[in-house]
């Protein structure tokens, strides 16, 4: 208990929301939900969920002694300025690369948990490989998976304010560390579908669930062909992401600002200029997205996406 105790108090000092601890174990329940959803081809393109789908649910195929797994959640939020007349850049993607900032993060909380306890053995995961962040955040009693299918802090106390709802990145420590695991938190979104009537595409399903197929985020993130013309109608303004969902949910009405600087939204990314960025060479747009997310995705598909909101909002 002090180990873990220890482990906490260092989350929260290197800004962590807050740090939970799961068993190491398989889960079978997860497991098949995500088969059923791939049998529904709810996956569209994402042909990678198809391989190896026991990785996401067994942290010992990746540290095959591990004992324990440390989960920490880390606020995002920021003002969603939102200007129809300029393109718009989801909430998560306005700072600098999460999941370089992260795993920095993790591998420090790393690194002092062995200056005093000494060496063991573990892997850091932030959204790069094959594990389910998510559910790991549940049994390590972060949250409850909303109808959005959104990890959602339903309440917690951190500085002195009072944190809730869905607006954090999730890291992984798998460890071979021992570590008695945190009770999962109740929560539930009860009888509310502002998710389900606010989504243009209807991709929210009824078993908190998302169909990719028609899900913007999907095809502004993960989608590697061409928009459907449907779905590029439904855009409106957004050019990589889409926080509707999330912002109208009541579990995120009163949403902590971030405390990491590194998350504060970038002028060029809170109003992103259509015009400018269909002027810009992939030379101008390398320099100035280079550690955003957006770099991830390359110029081409940003282009694209650009040339869809100018059409849609009359640029």
């Amino acid at each position: 208990m002090e180990l873990k105790q220890f482990i906490k108090e260092e989350g929260s000092r290197l800004g962590f929301l807050k740090t939970g601890v799961a068993a190491a174990e398989y889960d079978p329940v997860h497991h098949d939900k995500l088969l059923n959803w791939i049998k529904n081809r709810y996956h569209a393109s994402m042909g990678y969920l198809e391989r190896e789908t026991r990785k996401r649910f067994d942290p010992r195929i990746h540290l095959p002694d591990a004992s324990s797994v440390i989960v920490c959640g880390h606020n995002y939020y920021t003002d969603p300025t939102n200007d129809p007349e300029s393109g718009y850049v989801s909430i998560y993607a306005r700072g600098e690369d999460y999941r370089i900032v992260l795993e920095e993060k993790l591998k420090e909380l790393c690194g002092r948990i062995a200056n005093k306890y000494g060496k063991f053995n573990f892997r850091i995961f932030v959204d790069t490989s094959p594990i389910s962040e998510k559910t790991l955040a549940v049994k390590a009693g972060l949250g409850f998976i909303g109808r959005n299918s959104l990890v959602i802090i339903p309440k917690f106390k951190i500085n002195g304010s009072i944190y809730k709802g869905s607006f954090h990145f999730l890291g992984v420590i798998v460890t071979d560390l021992r570590l008695e695991p945190d009770e999962p938190v109740k929560g539930t979104c009860g009888k509310c579908r502002r998710c389900i009537d606010s989504c243009p595409t209807g991709a929210i399903l009824e078993d908190c669930t998302i169909d990719a197929i028609k899900c913007i985020s999907y095809h502004t993130t993960s989608n590697r062909g061409e928009i459907p013309e449907d779905i590029a109608a439904k855009m409106n303004n957004i050019v990589i992401g889409c926080d509707i969902c999330q912002l109208t949910c009541p579990y995120n009405n009163k949403p902590v600002e971030t405390s990491d600087t590194r998350f504060i939204a970038k002028d060029f990314l809170s109003k992103f200029d259509i015009g400018a960025f269909l002027n810009m060479t992939e030379q101008q747009f390398n320099r100035q997205f280079r550690d955003t997310v957006l770099y991830d995705k390359g110029f081409e598909k940003i282009r694209a996406h650009a040339l869809i909101v100018s059409r849609n909002i009359g640029r």
